[in-house]
């Protein structure tokens, strides 16, 4: 997974104004994507997302 360095920096500032309420930074952006997850799910009105053809993304440039 790529991302750019600024999208980083900015995760990693946030989670220290939050580090009270995670463990960790890998726990913080567990719980991003969770909430992600679950909110892709209600948006498209599923129970269960489904699994992606082929069980592949496509790629791309790196963004940084």
């Amino acid at each position: 997974m790529n991302v750019s360095a600024d999208l980083a920096e900015q995760a990693k500032d946030a989670f220290w104004i939050a580090r009270g309420e995670y463990r960790t930074f890998s726990a913080w952006v567990e719980a991003a994507m969770r909430r992600h997850i679950d909110a892709t799910r209600r948006a498209h009105g599923v129970d269960e997302i489904p699994a992606r053809p082929g069980g592949s993304l496509p790629t791309g440039r790196p963004l940084s």
